[in-house]
């Protein structure tokens, strides 16, 4: 349809609507539809597919998320769920996301309340009330009903996409929270600006670096090159513990990473020039969401320095998953 090739990024994990990049979507077929519900609207009595393709076109015509007439969306569920209100609770629960994106999401998980009967222990109702409950703030509940939507599908993809969202809301743990930059008690960071060690350099005393306070200090954001596989057996399990090719953390006793001015190298040395297309993701990790000990050290006696993570990765510390190209 007109949205697919928005629906997954680039590693091919779910983006959500609102979250979707529309210049991706193709317009052309939207301009069709958007011709064809109008006519078909204009002919006739209107029943509940005509309702659910004047929803999805009203999505498809808004530029921007935030440009979506949900007004209008709320009315046509209002008509949706009196033609069909027993059969489809589905038009119900996706009633209750119209009237939280206008009537506020206190309002919203009222209407998700009432659904408890026709879609108690259905993830799609946990999935929307985490979404709204995420709205409104309350981010310890959230969590919890991400998780509960990821406990109750059986698609992986879901399973993926349900426990990062969870994972994003994982209680901060370190020494200062994202994005506030170094506190005022950090001391002098062991290099200035944005510039890692290179090879040569001293690498930052030893007891610094395992301190997780040395961690809020970090100001550049670490790499790390994993199969995609292996990623998304994090996703699922709730947790990244590999090292590098295939090895634990158990086994190696680290999380091997990357400065950006390194990755490329790393991945020709540990998957030649020219691994098979989408095998490979770079995950993006902010060091200041970790709450284990890092050290700079080198890969070998002697050699380049590399960032390496003393513990599990948690999920909420990756900023970004995007697919490897050769060359990059």
């Amino acid at each position: 349809d007109a949205r697919r090739a928005a629906r997954t990024d680039a590693a091919g994990e779910l983006v959500r609507l609102d979250e979707q990049d529309r210049t991706r979507w193709d317009h052309d077929a939207i301009a069709e539809g958007v011709a064809l519900v109008e006519r078909a609207l204009s002919h006739g009595p209107v029943g509940p597919y005509q309702l659910q393709a004047a929803i999805a076109a009203l999505h498809d015509e808004a530029a921007r998320a935030e440009d979506t007439d949900w007004p209008q969306i709320l009315a046509l569920y209002d008509l949706l769920v009196e033609v069909a209100p027993a059969a489809d609770p589905m038009a119900a629960l996706g009633r209750a996301v119209a009237v939280a994106m206008v009537h506020g999401p206190a309002a919203g998980l009222a209407e998700t309340d009432k659904l408890t009967g026709a879609l108690g222990g259905h993830h799609r109702l946990a999935a929307v009330r985490a979404h709204l409950l995420e709205l409104a703030g309350d981010r310890d509940a959230a969590r919890a009903a991400y998780q509960e939507a990821a406990a109750g599908t059986l698609s992986r993809p879901e399973q993926r996409y349900l426990r990062v969202r969870a994972a994003r809301l994982t209680p901060w743990h370190g020494n200062s929270p994202p994005g506030t930059g170094t506190p005022p008690d950090a001391g002098t960071p062991p290099w200035r600006g944005n510039s890692p060690p290179h090879k040569g350099d001293s690498p930052p005393d030893t007891e610094d670096t395992q301190d997780p306070s040395y961690i809020g200090r970090m100001s550049i954001e670490l790499l790390h090159l994993t199969e995609r596989a292996l990623w998304q057996s994090a996703l699922v399990s709730g947790t990244y513990t590999m090292s590098t090719r295939g090895k634990s953390l158990q086994e190696v006793g680290f999380i091997h990473c990357s400065y950006p001015h390194q990755v490329r190298a790393v991945a020709e040395l540990l998957y030649g020039t020219d691994p098979a297309p989408g095998e490979l993701v770079v995950l993006v990790i902010d060091p200041e969401r970790l709450d284990v000990p890092v050290r700079v050290e080198p890969g070998v006696p002697g050699g380049e320095q590399f960032p390496h993570i003393y513990g599990p990765l948690p999920l909420s510390a990756v900023t970004e998953v995007r697919a490897w190209e050769a060359g990059e």
